[in-house]
């Protein structure tokens, strides 16, 4: 009894512990949103300044430590099927530079002082897009490889985008187990015969700066997607996925086709009009991360 007490005690003390601390940072890919957020707590330094002034040395500092938290969240992002931008990185040293460089364009997008005025809260947003996006760490084919057209006759038309199903669990390609679509920076779509329909390679560079290879959602009657795939596009169920991280998507060969056969949906998959509807938990994406003290 004695014993199941003390226990008892040490858990209380250690959950009062933990909720005194107020010093903390959280990380999370926003798939959907197509941004990395950063979040800071941190105690004021009261004791040492009046209230306006340790609120503004306080949001000095969470300034200052963003880009820290950026570079340890930004090197689990899964670049393609085997890589994360750490296993690049350690490959090719030529990319620190550009990550360096695009850790000082996140942007705070709010702050909040709490209930009882001895903590700063700020979020900062790196996006993965745009002319300062995460996305400008890597280099951009700027002619795109060929897309070899299906020569063979197959009923389709002009497709305004592509809208590729591929929640739940899939057939994992050289694998004995399914497994579920994660999300990454880019991808290869394949037909069942494994042929590459599309990869980065063969995407336009500008629409990838833009808005990525495909946008990533839950839920594709959204209307901000309209803008992407338009009014008419071909709705796709995908067979299976593929690659260590499991980001690569295989579709029939007849959906392959009906893209392949004409010039103009070659033209609108280059230009990466693509939508993936995955299961929403992927889409928020936590990472672990530490702050470190002044």
């Amino acid at each position: 009894m004695k014993l199941k007490l003390s226990l008892l005690i040490v858990l209380f003390l250690v959950i009062l512990g933990m909720s005194c601390y107020s010093d903390r940072a959280s990380a999370f890919f926003d798939w959907k949103a197509g941004k990395l957020l950063v979040d800071i707590r941190k105690k004021m330094p009261l004791e040492k300044y009046p209230f306006p002034r340790a609120k503004s040395v306080t949001a000095g500092f969470t300034a200052d430590m963003a880009p820290e938290i950026f570079l340890q969240a930004i090197m689990r992002l899964r670049i393609d099927s085997y890589y994360t931008l750490e296993e690049a990185a350690e490959n090719d040293e030529s990319l620190l530079g550009p990550i360096l460089k695009v850790s000082k364009d996140g942007r705070r997008i709010w702050e909040k002082v709490s209930d009882d005025f001895t903590t700063y809260n700020a979020r900062y947003v790196f996006d993965f897009y745009g002319n300062s996006g995460i996305i400008n760490i890597f280099d951009l084919q700027r002619n795109p490889f060929p897309i070899e057209r299906y020569l063979g006759f197959v009923p389709t038309r002009k497709f305004s985008g592509f809208v590729i199903y591929a929640k739940g669990f899939l057939r994992a390609h050289g694998k004995r187990k399914k497994e579920r679509v994660n999300p990454a920076m880019f991808f290869k779509l394949l037909d069942e015969d494994m042929n590459v329909i599309l990869e980065r390679e063969m995407c336009y560079p500008d629409y990838l700066k833009k808005w990525g290879m495909a946008a990533y959602t839950d839920n594709e009657k959204e209307a901000g997607l309209l803008k992407r795939v338009g009014a008419f596009p071909l709705n796709i169920m995908a067979r299976g996925v593929f690659g260590k991280y499991a980001t690569d998507i295989i579709i029939s060969r007849q959906s392959a086709r009906q893209i392949l056969a004409l010039k103009e949906n070659i033209e609108t998959l280059k230009k990466c009009r693509i939508v993936i509807v995955i299961d929403s938990d992927k889409l928020d994406e936590v990472i672990p991360v530490t702050l470190s003290q002044p």
